[in-house]
């Protein structure tokens, strides 16, 4: 399976499986961009088949946790494993019942620290607060501010994964992170490069990337706001011109297939895994545009 360096939203590991012919493919030797790089499963993917890459996001402590790992795999596991000791050790010391208020606490002491020490600690603390995270979901507010809810894992529940961040690390090796937005990523590209856009979801969970992806806001006539998701569309249409190829993932909405409707489109099933519905996390559909065939 291919690694990735954390459960991420739209993790694309089951579509990479199950619809490989569905992402593009570079002419020879030109790279690949994925400028919403989430998990990193995508990045790995086609950084495993030899292909150069550039990934990138607008979340820096995300970017961060990426490039960290890569650089160097040991210092960030050797933190974190001291974080993870540590709340354990918090755990067992507060006894039974009160060991999830202890254990909120210090998670929360080093949730609001995400931002302090050097780039390992803050990409140690990074997986920390995700993997002790309740079922996977990074949040931030407007303000940038991480509000990530305590998971309450319990004090045997590996947290560290070593083995898997290792594997990540060395998929990714050739890979160039880069903390930017998507628009600055795609206007990278030149003819003969693949793209894979995989914004945040029309209509979903998006409090974890920054950026304004909700529905477009209401106007005097002639002058709505615009948002973050037409401005992906206006980048396709530029990729187009230059000749790069592009898949784009999105949510199946009015919204979606109005504004990408020049373009063929797939309907895909994949399993939704987080979800702060338990509901919500059965087989879903997506789709997929692309300027190719």
């Amino acid at each position: 399976m291919t690694p990735r360096l954390v459960k991420f939203v739209g993790s694309k590991l089951g579509i990479l499986a199950a619809h490989p012919a569905q992402f593009p493919v570079p002419d020879y030797g030109c790279p690949v961009a994925v400028p919403f790089v989430g998990g990193g499963s995508v990045a790995a993917c086609y950084a495993s088949r030899g292909h150069r890459v550039i990934a990138s996001d607008i979340n820096a402590r995300l970017v961060n946790a990426h490039e960290e790992i890569r650089r160097d795999p040991e210092a960030v596991i050797a933190i974190l494993g001291r974080l993870v000791g540590e709340h354990r050790d918090t755990l067992i010391a507060a006894g039974d019942g009160e060991e999830h208020v202890a254990g909120r606490a210090f998670f929360e002491s080093e949730r609001a620290r995400l931002d302090e020490g050097g780039d390992a600690l803050m990409a140690a603390r990074f997986l920390f607060v995700i993997r002790a995270g309740f079922n996977g979901l990074y949040r931030e507010n407007a303000a940038g501010e991480c509000t990530t809810a305590y998971g309450k894992p319990g004090a045997n529940v590996d947290l560290v994964q070593a083995d898997k961040l290792r594997a990540y690390s060395a998929a990714v090796q050739t890979v160039r992170f880069l903390h930017e937005d998507f628009a600055v990523t795609c206007a990278r590209a030149r003819g003969g490069w693949a793209v894979v856009c995989d914004a945040p979801y029309e209509g979903t969970f998006t409090d974890y990337c920054g950026g304004e992806w909700r529905a477009s806001q209401p106007g005097l006539p002639g002058m709505a706001t615009g948002n973050d998701r037409e401005r992906l569309a206006a980048m396709l249409v530029y990729l187009d011109a230059i000749g790069a190829r592009w898949t784009n993932h999105d949510a199946d909405t009015a919204t979606t297939r109005s504004l990408y409707s020049r373009w063929p489109v797939v309907e895909v099933r994949r399993r939704g895994t987080v979800n702060s519905d338990a509901e919500g996390r059965g087989d879903v559909t997506e789709l997929l545009w692309r300027n190719w065939r």
